[in-house]
């Protein structure tokens, strides 16, 4: 599960599936979330404000991705904490 700026986005891509689905939870006083760093490859632990859950089918990976970066993109920006909230 990425999580950056306090959101945790996990995905999954799954066969037989026929369009992208996506479920945002908003939680305003925090979840603890445990995951597995993918740069140091360690459990970590962190408080998130949101989570945005995305499934996707298994023969549109390009279309995963774009989802994925255009996510990626939103929470990078520098207002999406305070809109968010």
């Amino acid at each position: 599960t990425p999580v950056t700026h306090n959101v945790a986005l996990p995905h999954l891509r799954i066969d037989g599936l026929l369009q992208p689905e996506m479920i945002l939870v908003r939680a305003q006083k925090g979840v603890h979330i445990h995951f597995t760093n993918p740069i140091t490859d360690k459990e970590e632990a962190q408080i998130v404000a949101a989570i945005f859950f995305l499934i996707s089918p298994l023969n549109t990976p390009s279309q995963h991705l774009r989802i994925l970066a255009r996510i990626a993109g939103r929470i990078d920006e520098e207002s999406f904490e305070e809109e968010w909230k």
